[in-house]
C-alpha cells in the first residue's frame, strides 16, 4: 500500500551476454560503451548484448543487435549460462539469461569505436570506480 513507483511486466527473458577471446595469452572481454536512460554518467560499460527474445527474432522489424549470432548459436563455448532474476523491485518476474561465451583466438570481429577488449585486472579496477561498469557486466562475471 505505500509503494508509489510502477512497476515493468516483461513476459520475456532477456539476454545479457559478453564475448570474450584469449588473445596473445591474455583473456579479454569485450564490452559496449553504451548510452542509456539513467545513466549518472554519459557511458557506462555494458555487456556486448543486452537484447530481449523479441530483439533477437526481428519481432518488431529492424536488424539484429550487434553480435547476436554469438548468442544464438554454437559459434563459441559457453563459459557461464545463468537465469537470474532482475530487480524484483521495479520488474515483476523479470528474468535475464546471463551469458559469456568464449570465442576462437584465430576469430577475427569487427569491432565498432564503442566497444572495448578489457583484461579481466583492467575490469577489475574499473569495478572499483563507481557507476563505471554496469549492474549487468558484474551480474555475468559474478555467475562464474
Amino acid at each position: 500500500s505505500s509503494w508509489t513507483q510502477p512497476m515493468v511486466k516483461q513476459n520475456e527473458c532477456g539476454i545479457i551476454g559478453i564475448i570474450c577471446q584469449n588473445q596473445d595469452g591474455i583473456m579479454r572481454y569485450l564490452l559496449y560503451a553504451k548510452y542509456e536512460p539513467g545513466n549518472m554518467h554519459k557511458l557506462q560499460l555494458s555487456p556486448t548484448l543486452q537484447a530481449t527474445s523479441s530483439n533477437m527474432l526481428l519481432a518488431h522489424g529492424g536488424n539484429n543487435p550487434l553480435f547476436t549470432e554469438y548468442f544464438q548459436s554454437k559459434k563459441g563455448r559457453i563459459i557461464v549460462d545463468v537465469e537470474l532474476v532482475e530487480d524484483g523491485g521495479r520488474n515483476y518476474l523479470k528474468t535475464n539469461r546471463n551469458l559469456l561465451v568464449e570465442i576462437p583466438e584465430n576469430e577475427k570481429l569487427d569491432i565498432p569505436d564503442d566497444f572495448i577488449w578489457v583484461s579481466l585486472p583492467q575490469l577489475r579496477k574499473l569495478m572499483k570506480v563507481d557507476v563505471v561498469v554496469n549492474n549487468f557486466v558484474r551480474s555475468i562475471m559474478g555467475s562464474w
